[in-house]
């Protein structure tokens, strides 16, 4: 891997620079809002990678963690929640009707207006119905995007 493919961004999600050897590449802090600078995963310490380095322009940022499958902190909810229906429909061992039914819960878990305990038995459906490789790959979702009732009623950690 070479030092221009990483990247350095903001918690909130701004690009700071596209390569490790801009002397940028070390600020501490965010020039547009002032929020911390990471270049590696929180969970895991895998380098930030340039998602587009063949676009000599390109602004984007990764939102997912290229080591451990975790989202970044300014990734966007329906970008995660769309991983989790991606992997269900590229699962092999689902048949249309259980994807379509894992689908339906889901969308049905993000509704406004639901309550802990709603999203809580929306998602454990959801647990019984995918293979526990995809459930593992959702569990650091749920983590960012649900409440802490909702989590705890989940059995994850906080």
């Amino acid at each position: 891997m070479s030092p221009a493919s990483r990247v350095a961004v903001c918690r909130t999600g701004h690009l700071v620079t596209r390569s490790a050897s801009d002397a940028r590449y070390n600020t501490s802090f965010c020039l547009n809002c002032g929020t911390e600078v990471i270049r590696a995963c929180p969970a895991c310490g895998a380098p930030l990678l340039d998602p587009t380095p063949h676009l000599a322009l390109s602004r984007n940022v990764p939102n997912f963690c290229h080591g451990c499958g975790r989202p970044f902190p300014w990734t966007r909810e329906d970008a995660m929640i769309g991983k989790i229906l991606e992997a269900i429909d590229n699962d092999p061992s689902l048949d249309d009707g259980q994807r379509l039914e894992l689908k339906e819960q889901i969308r049905n878990s993000r509704e406004e207006g639901l309550d802990a305990n709603q999203q809580a038995s929306l998602w454990k459906k959801v647990k019984e119905g995918v293979p526990q490789r995809i459930w593992d790959f959702t569990v650091p979702i749920l983590q960012a995007i649900l409440t802490a009732e909702a989590k705890k009623r989940l059995g994850l950690p906080p």
